[in-house]
């Protein structure tokens, strides 16, 4: 290896600034921006010859050493390092003359260096010159520091954003392309061929990231293809969807669940047909199923029939033999969507007696009558549309609450101050305390004393398969109080 080596004084005279020839005069002052620049330096250059292996040492700046990788940046140096490393190894001499912008990392000074590569025998003769000047090089590190700073930035946000997707993407295969005793396998492949495209295309942060989000969106792509289905193997209290028949004022609803329980997984179930009348539709309740975390809840509406006859709706996830219910799974394409239309000694019941651990609250909404009727036939109408066209179940785009506030939606109105865009839909927990602040349901009372009323469990309890389930659980709860004389209250109608 062959090194050669020259120091040379920097001429005073000329300079850069501001992309332009700019001579030093009186004082040394810049004759373009009038900046006082620094009084002349020696600069070493070394070359290694046939190598990457280049510094240089600028003596005014407190012995700092630049790496060749800090000089990639500047024009002309990939160029060079290609052509340097295509030299024989029989050390021809090969000179080219070539001009770089040489920058301080600390500010203080910088140069345009115009230089020649040479041989063992040849020290280069061109002289080295024009310091640039110190405010403008300032100026200039100061954006580009800015820019590597903002760069950085943006690059972690980046490789953040294209783990997060790409372990969604994993999560989607495992779950929902992989089959019984191989789930590992497409999440496993699909993990090994990133990290191999990765380690062998170029050393590019961005082009590797944009594999990464090509990776996701590939997968995105085969998700939303898959398609629902009603041909399953459904559980046996979910074999059937339920769907009505209206002709004016007459409908007539097609497999109304009531199943009898034993215990939470032993039951039997009857698939009615219930024929009930427009005109009847009085009022809306509202049920909450609390059976975890105050702030998520299963929400259940049930709709009033003349007197003493409900129709209870639940919007659930549709369970094949062998699934359950996972918090996970629910963000995937597992389950189907389902309208439960059934009896309240059915669901309500359900809940109350037979699963462990689960808290019933009962509110009576002030919905008109004419609204309720609207909803009852927007629930039908949705129910008929799942009969032929099934909808997956998601956790935040299409669950039980979701779909509740959508089918108000439909109708035109909504409950005073909500929308089903409320961050409260997601977190249904909530939802009964933002229902009361919007006056939306009735009982003179403050929320957590009405809320504290309309906990039914030790009623239902008690009541258990009683026939008049329905009207007992009602009974000496503040809201209800109109149900006793008959006199359906019919609010304004800002309120829906």
């Amino acid at each position: 290896m062959v090194l050669a080596a020259c120091t040379v004084k920097i001429d005073p005279e000329w300079r850069l600034c501001q992309g332009k020839a700019a001579k030093t005069i009186e004082n040394r002052t810049c004759s373009v921006c009038s900046y006082s620049s620094q009084p002349p330096v020696e600069v070493t250059i070394q070359k290694k010859a046939f190598s990457l292996s280049t510094i240089v040492r600028a003596g005014a700046v407190g012995r700092e050493w630049y790496t060749p990788s800090s000089l990639f940046m500047h024009d002309g140096l990939h160029q060079y390092n290609a052509e340097l490393l295509a030299l024989g190894s029989d050390g021809d001499p090969f000179v080219r003359s070539r001009r770089i912008d040489f920058l301080k990392l600390r500010g203080q000074a910088a140069s345009a260096v115009q230089y020649a590569l040479f041989s063992a025998n040849e020290v280069p003769s061109t002289s080295l010159f024009a310091n640039n000047c110190t405010r403008c090089n300032f100026e200039r590190l100061r954006a580009e520091r800015l820019m590597r700073v903002l760069r950085l930035i943006v690059i972690v946000a980046a490789w953040l954003s294209s783990a997060c997707l790409n372990a969604w993407a994993m999560a989607a295969l495992y779950f929902d392309f992989s089959r019984a005793g191989r789930e590992w396998l497409p999440a496993t492949l699909y993990l090994v061929v990133l990290t191999v495209v990765l380690l062998t295309i170029p050393k590019s942060q961005f082009f590797r990231i944009g594999i990464c989000f090509t990776g996701f969106f590939i997968v995105l792509v085969c998700w939303l293809s898959l398609k629902p289905s009603n041909d399953h193997v459904w559980q046996s209290n979910l074999s059937r969807t339920p769907w009505a028949e209206i002709s004016g004022d007459r409908v007539t609803i097609h497999n109304f669940r009531h199943c009898y329980y034993r215990k939470e997984t032993e039951f039997t179930c009857e698939w009615l047909t219930k024929e009930v009348f427009l005109s009847q539709v009085r009022g809306v309740d509202f049920f909450v199923d609390y059976w975890g975390s105050p702030w998520i809840a299963h929400p259940i509406i049930s709709f009033q029939l003349g007197d003493n006859d409900y129709v209870a709706a639940s919007i659930e996830a549709r369970y094949q033999i062998g699934q359950g219910y996972s918090p996970i799974r629910s963000f995937f394409r597992q389950f189907t969507v389902i309208y439960v239309l059934a009896s309240e000694r059915d669901l309500i019941r359900l809940r109350t007696n037979y699963r462990s651990g689960e808290k019933v609250y009962l509110f009576h909404t002030t919905a008109s009558p004419e609204w309720s009727r609207d909803l009852f036939v927007q629930y039908l109408r949705q129910s008929n549309r799942l009969r032929d066209n099934p909808a997956w179940f998601n956790a935040i785009t299409n669950n039980c609450t979701t779909s509740i506030f959508a089918n108000m939606a439909a109708t035109g109105h909504m409950p005073t101050g909500s929308s089903r865009y409320s961050w409260w839909v997601l977190l249904n927990g909530r939802a009964p305390e933002m229902l009361y602040r919007g006056g939306n349901f009735t009982g003179k009372l403050p929320f957590y004393d009405l809320k504290e009323q309309a906990y039914i469990n030790p009623a239902a309890n008690m009541l258990n398969d009683s026939p008049d389930f329905s009207q007992r659980i009602r009974e000496n709860r503040a809201g209800f109080e109109s149900l006793r004389t008959g006199d359906i209250a019919s609010p304004s109608a800002e309120q829906y």
